[in-house]
């Protein structure tokens, strides 16, 4: 997703701005970090991608697993940040 999906026009200029965070969950401490995932998403799939208010730690949206069709994340993530602006 890296090298086609965030850098789809579409996608790219929605992502200026937002802070990148990464946490991987098939390393030694897995049972843990999934645990985490899971109280915080609800969900351990791989990747999951998720829409937080920096300033409160708000979930905002999740979307789990991989979008290869970058027309489809980029209407996922239009529609959180739409839900991002609604709830400030």
């Amino acid at each position: 997703m890296e090298n086609d999906v965030f850098t789809d026009p579409a996608v790219a200029g929605m992502l200026d701005g937002m802070i990148e965070s990464r946490v991987h969950n098939d390393k030694s401490n897995q049972t843990e970090i999934r645990a985490w995932q899971v109280e915080l998403v609800n969900s351990f799939a791989t990747p999951t991608y998720i829409l937080m208010d920096p300033k409160t730690d708000e979930l905002i949206d999740v979307h789990d697993g991989p979008e290869l069709d970058a027309q489809k994340f980029a209407k996922w993530l239009k529609g959180a940040l739409k839900k991002r602006k609604e709830r400030k």
